[in-house]
């Protein structure tokens, strides 16, 4: 019995563990979105899809924060960050790249800067939200 709950735990740990392993594996997945492939799909393939967002998201803002040098890979980030904003209007996109902000936001607002202005102005609005909303609470 010992043995099947240590085999059990050992199997979910390393199923849990979906991270990148460095900044070209977060990448290269990132490049996968765009906000064409929510056209033509059903309610349930787009949460699917969103999820499938999020999580990468959530993965490479780590791997970003520990590789400080890496803008490309912020590039990346901010632009999937935008494809998942104007699609769900929770603002949970920009909320996932508070990390990058708050770590330093000279280098966020340049690379923000570098987006078409309608895309600028939707995650500029979102993460400054996101982030007040950090600080001070929500209401």
């Amino acid at each position: 019995m010992k043995f099947m709950f240590v085999a059990f735990t050992l199997m979910f740990s390393l199923s849990s563990f979906a991270g990148f392993k460095n900044a070209a594996d977060a990448e290269t997945k990132l490049k996968t979105f765009s906000s064409d492939q929510f056209k033509n799909k059903d309610l349930k393939q787009q949460e699917k899809l969103e999820d499938d967002i999020v999580d990468s998201l959530i993965d490479a803002v780590e791997v970003s924060v520990k590789e400080t040098q890496q803008l490309t890979l912020k590039k990346e980030i901010i632009r999937v960050a935008v494809v998942l904003l104007k699609q769900d209007t929770t603002n949970y996109g920009a909320e996932l790249v508070l990390p990058l902000y708050k770590q330093n936001r000279a280098e966020f607002l340049k690379l923000i800067k570098a987006l078409p202005a309608k895309e600028f102005r939707l995650i500029d609005d979102a993460v400054k939200s996101a982030a007040r909303e950090e600080a001070d609470g929500n209401g």
